[in-house]
C-alpha cells in the first residue's frame, strides 16, 4: 500500500475509534471548556484555519453518519438527526435542540460561554452538521453558525446557508487578552470557577484539535500558542521573582485545565529545583499536540522565569520534561 493511502487509512481508523467512543461513551478521560476554548482560539485567527476547521467537521460529520447509520434503513433523512443531536451532546456537555425550517434544520446549543472572544467560534462544529447532514440527505448542505455562545449569547445556532461558515476573522489582541484572563482566574480561583469547567471527552478535543496539526501550519500554530501562554503568564506571575512553588502550583493547575498532559513531579538528583514529567491521554499523544503543548508552556515559562534560574524542557515521545535549576 502506497504511504499516503496507509496515512489516509490509519488516519480514518483513527478517527472511527473517537467518534465510536464518544457515541458507546466508552473514553478513558476528560477535559475542560477552557481546552476546547483554546483549540477554538487558534482555529479562529485566520480564514484559511476557519477553513480547514470547518473541512475537518464535514469529514467528522460524514464519518458519523456512515457510523450511526451502519445497520440502519432511514426512509427520511430526518429520522437520522437524532443521532447527530445526541453525539453533540455527548462531545459538548451541554443540551442540544434542534427543529426542522422550510430549507432544512436548525441546531441549537444551550449555554453560555463566559469567555466573549467574537462570533462564529464554531466552524468545527458547523462543519459536523454540514458533512452528517450532506451525507443524509444525499445532497451537498453547508451550515453556518447564526448565534455564537462566545459573543455574549445563551446558545449557539446552526441554520443552513449558501456559503457556510462565516470568514471574518476576530480581533486577535483582544481575543487573546479575554481568553488569558480568563484562565488565569480559574488558575488562580478554581473553587470559585469550578462551575465554568464543563467536561468533554478527551475524544471529542482530539477530534477538534486535528486541523491544528495539519504540518502546513504547524509552525504558526506553535509560535501563536507560545504567545497566548506567554499572555496567560502575564496575569498569573504579576510579581518579578515567583516562588517555585508558585510556579509549579499554577503551571500544574494550567496544564490540567487545558488538557496539556498530567503533571507529575519527578525526584532528582542533580540539585535541581523542579523536575516535573507531563504525560498524556492515549487521545492527546500524537507527536504535534505534544510539540503545540510544549510551545505554549515555554511561553507560559518564558514569562515565568528568575535571573537565579534556569528552565529546560525535553521532549520524551508522548510526554515532555520539564526542569528547573539554580543558575550556577
Amino acid at each position: 500500500m502506497p504511504f499516503q493511502a496507509e496515512a489516509a487509512a490509519a488516519n480514518a481508523s483513527y478517527e472511527e475509534a473517537l467518534i465510536s467512543g464518544i457515541i458507546q461513551q466508552k473514553y478513558n478521560s476528560v477535559t475542560y471548556e477552557p481546552a476546547a476554548l483554546l483549540v477554538r482560539l487558534l482555529l479562529s485567527l485566520t480564514k484559511s484555519m476557519r477553513t480547514l476547521s470547518y473541512k475537518s467537521g464535514i469529514t467528522t460529520g460524514k464519518e458519523l453518519y456512515r457510523i450511526t447509520s451502519s445497520g440502519k434503513r432511514y426512509y427520511w433523512y430526518e429520522e437520522s438527526i437524532p443521532d447527530l443531536i445526541s453525539f453533540l451532546e455527548r462531545s459538548l456537555g451541554v443540551p442540544v435542540s434542534y427543529s426542522f425550517l422550510h430549507n432544512g434544520i436548525r441546531i441549537r446549543s444551550h449555554g453560555r460561554n463566559p469567555v466573549y472572544l467574537g462570533a462564529n467560534m464554531h466552524t468545527f462544529e458547523a462543519g459536523i452538521i454540514a458533512g452528517f447532514m450532506t451525507a443524509a440527505s444525499h445532497q451537498a448542505v453547508n451550515i453556518s453558525e447564526q448565534v455564537c455562545s462566545n459573543n455574549n449569547s445563551d446558545y449557539c445556532e446552526f441554520v443552513p446557508s449558501v456559503h457556510g461558515y462565516d470568514e471574518s476573522e476576530i480581533e486577535m489582541e483582544k481575543a487573546v487578552s479575554r481568553f488569558a484572563e480568563h484562565v488565569s482566574m480559574m488558575v488562580k480561583t478554581p473553587s470559585t470557577t469550578s462551575a465554568q469547567q464543563k467536561p468533554i471527552p478527551c475524544s471529542y478535543h482530539a477530534l477538534l484539535v486535528r486541523p491544528l496539526l495539519n504540518s502546513e501550519y504547524l509552525e504558526a500554530v506553535d509560535n501563536i500558542s507560545a504567545y497566548i501562554g506567554s499572555k496567560v503568564a502575564q496575569h498569573l506571575f504579576d510579581d518579578k521573582k515567583p516562588r517555585p512553588s508558585k510556579i509549579l502550583d499554577y503551571l500544574s493547575k494550567s496544564a490540567i485545565l487545558l488538557n496539556f498532559g498530567a503533571p507529575t513531579i519527578k525526584p532528582s538528583h542533580d540539585h535541581a529545583i523542579l523536575n516535573m514529567d507531563f504525560v498524556f491521554s492515549p487521545e492527546a499523544s500524537k507527536k504535534e499536540y505534544v510539540e503545540l503543548s510544549l510551545a505554549f508552556i515555554n511561553g507560559l515559562m518564558s514569562k515565568a522565569s528568575r535571573p537565579d534560574v534556569s528552565f529546560e524542557m525535553k521532549s520524551k515521545g508522548s510526554s515532555y520534561l520539564l526542569r528547573m535549576k539554580e543558575k550556577a
